[in-house]
């Protein structure tokens, strides 16, 4: 009987690992992804002792990073791809080729042959999609500039995994340019006919399925179409993560749409963590001793390379410095592709083993660091905020423009509030980085400013010290504290009410001169009861009463919490 269980002692390890390290991360109020990868890195510490490898859990990781794109895609919008053209058609090719010459030249340095060389290049040049998204869609939605951003980079340097792995076969046999062709051509030809049936046959399929009023086989069909779609990708010669991105996007288009994301996230977050501790049992300890400091140097400029490049591309572009900064940061690690590349130019003699371990060691490196960088990302955008914000604001606040509101954030909670707030005649200067939005939202009483709402100096634009009140609908909370503390200097009497996903950051908000947070559940749960005992016939002022009795003691109860209860 013991036997039966040795096959579970593996995803127990990993799923413990992963339990440990985002509770860790949590606690320490780091992102959960640096808490995944370090659990995998102290997994790989005692490997051996286990008897497991991140081989063993890989082929199921694959599948958290399909469901993760596969959502992406849903959530995107092919108008916002199409938008994004320069980024996708130019920005990103360019950042491929960049970088491969910046690697290409560091394999030179450390006394690479030519073709060990190139590798290294390519492998550097490619970020890893499944860790990039996953940090900017915590912070943004994915149709905002910063998704859409990151998102075009990611995408072009998957599919340039078409023309990597398929030139490496070539290369090894020697054959001619026109078997490379041919097999371009095959690869082609299958991606078609993937698109071909998603297209037709997948909107068949869902709408049958929704008639049969099976949720457990609606679940099934949506992760089978993401899986499906995926293993049709890779026998494409295409990555997983493009795969599951394509279905994603088609079914996109469909009115289920939003059902098939409600029942795939709970699986996609599960198997995520069990990629991204996987990706840290790939480490090799004896290799990072011995050679740290070489491991230490290259991470560093790779990091702080890819992030500047990325950085000035996107800028180029004519995208907002915040934006920029964004996909640099998101961007600048190697990615989970790269252990692809570097496998197989292993395999096929075009590295050395020494190299091999190298390029693993780099990847797990930066990939750990990544987050960190990305986690202080507002604070950098700070820092630099004076300079990156000269010329992003229109012109300054009209002079009549008194007792004013100014909307921080013109996403769906702000749009809300912008048309409940201008209907009352009241004077409104908004900021987001979106143009496209403010051009919709511009009217006689409604003044846009174009710009990161943390930057100082686009605040300066909006005449704080003129507001009557400031209201932050910004999801991400460092963003609205920052903002806060910001708005305080410039003036500090304005009112500020900000929007909040936790009692730990309403909290904060308010301690830092927010005279409320408004926290969506708790406002949610009023609306409801409300209407509720509305209908059941109770009298307005006694639900009043109550409501507003229970809101106290939602805060007093917020209040006796733990003081290091997590966001």
């Amino acid at each position: 009987m013991a036997a039966e269980g040795t096959g579970l002692v593996t995803p127990a390890i990993v799923l413990g690992a992963a339990v440990a390290g985002g509770l860790a991360a949590r606690l320490l109020r780091m992102p959960t992804i640096l808490g995944y990868i370090s659990a995998g890195v102290a997994v790989s510490l005692f490997r051996e002792r286990l008897g497991i490898s991140a081989e063993q859990v890989m082929p199921v990781a694959e599948i958290g990073v399909a469901l993760l794109l596969f959502v992406v895609g849903i959530e995107f919008s092919l108008s916002s791809l199409a938008r994004a053209r320069m980024l996708a058609f130019v920005a990103a090719p360019l950042q491929i080729l960049l970088t491969m010459a910046l690697g290409f030249a560091i394999g030179r340095l450390l006394g690479f042959d030519s073709a060990a060389a190139a590798v290294v290049g390519y492998a550097i040049a490619l970020s890893s999609t499944a860790l990039a998204m996953k940090m900017v869609t915590e912070r943004h939605d994915i149709r905002s500039p910063f998704g859409v951003s990151t998102l075009s980079y990611a995408l072009v340097q998957d599919l340039s995994l078409v023309v990597g792995l398929g030139i490496l076969p070539t290369l090894a046999r020697g054959a001619a340019w026109q078997s490379t062709a041919l097999s371009f051509v095959w690869s082609t030809l299958m991606l078609l006919a993937v698109l071909l049936l998603a297209t037709r046959v997948m909107p068949v399929i869902l709408r049958t399925t929704a008639r049969l009023r099976s949720r457990e086989l609606f679940i099934l069909v949506a992760v089978a179409i993401c899986i499906g779609a995926a293993a049709g990708a890779s026998a494409a010669g295409i990555s997983v993560a493009v795969g599951a991105f394509l279905a994603g996007l088609i079914i996109s288009e469909s009115e289920y749409s939003h059902a098939v994301v409600a029942e795939v996230i709970p699986l996609r977050d599960l198997l995520v963590s069990v990629f991204f501790v996987s990706v840290g049992m790939l480490l090799n300890p004896a290799y990072i001793t011995e050679h740290w400091v070489a491991v230490l140097a290259l991470s560093g400029a790779i990091l702080l390379g890819k992030a500047a490049l990325i950085a000035l591309l996107t800028r180029l572009t004519g995208q907002h410095a915040h934006v920029a900064l964004t996909a640099g940061l998101a961007l600048c690690q190697i990615g989970e592709f790269s252990f692809i590349v570097a496998a197989e130019s292993f395999a096929l003699g075009f590295i050395e083993r020494d190299v091999y371990d190298l390029l693993v060691s780099t990847t797990l490196v930066t990939m750990v660091l990544s987050p960190l960088m990305y986690h202080f990302e507002p604070r950098v955008s700070a820092l630099f905020g004076k300079r990156a914000g000269d010329g992003d604001a229109d012109v300054a606040v009209p002079p009549n423009f008194r007792d004013h509101v100014i909307l921080l954030g013109l996403g769906r909670v702000g749009k809300h509030v912008l048309d409940i707030v201008s209907a009352c005649a009241t004077k409104v200067v908004v900021v987001d980085v979106s143009m496209e939005r403010l051009k919709h939202a511009a009217s006689e009483s409604v003044h846009t400013v174009f710009g990161d709402a943390a930057n100082p100096w686009i605040l300066k634009q909006c005449r704080p010290e003129y507001a009557a009140i400031a209201i932050i609908a910004l999801p991400d909370p460092l963003e609205a504290k920052a903002i806060v503390e910001r708005l305080r200097l410039l003036n500090p009497d304005i009112k500020i009410l900000a929007r909040a996903h936790s009692a730990d950051t309403a909290r904060d908000l308010e301690r830092l001169g927010a005279i409320g947070a408004v926290l969506a559940e708790e406002e949610t749960a009023k609306v409801i009861a409300r209407r509720a005992l509305l209908h059941c016939g109770a009298e307005p002022a006694h639900i009043e009463a109550v409501i507003a009795a229970g809101s106290r003691q939602w805060k007093e109860e917020d209040s006796a919490a733990e003081p290091d209860s997590v966001e």
